[in-house]
């Protein structure tokens, strides 16, 4: 993928919460866009993430669409635990 836009980081937040649920190519193209920009995103903002997707969690086990979108935001979630403690142990 070309990446050549730059979005505010408020963007990113967004697209992630319009994404989660959506059983579309939204939530990968999502996923691989805020993993491009992960080094303009404070831990802040990663644990906010971590948070709308455990809150989207807590409405069943279909909430993120079929199994293959629930294992992407699982993944993303376990990615986002691992950044920040990547960060916090340097």
């Amino acid at each position: 993928m070309d990446y050549k836009f730059e979005v505010e980081r408020d963007v990113l937040m967004y697209a992630m919460r319009y994404a989660i649920g959506r059983q579309t190519f939204a939530p990968s193209t999502v996923v691989q866009n805020i993993k491009h920009n992960i080094h303009l995103l404070d831990n802040n903002n990663l644990k906010m993430m971590i948070r709308d997707i455990n809150w989207h969690a807590s409405y069943g086990e279909n909430s993120f669409g079929m199994q293959c979108d629930k294992e992407l935001w699982l993944g993303f979630r376990e990615y986002l635990e691992n950044i920040i403690q990547n960060r916090e142990e340097r």
